[in-house]
């Protein structure tokens, strides 16, 4: 679990998180 966290990065998950966030927000 930590080497894909690695390699995907903080920053990338975060981005990821804030567009589902985003697109679920769109959808209301």
């Amino acid at each position: 679990m930590t080497r894909w966290r690695h390699r995907l990065g903080q920053e990338g998950l975060n981005k990821i998180l804030f567009m589902t966030i985003d697109l679920a927000l769109k959808k209301k």
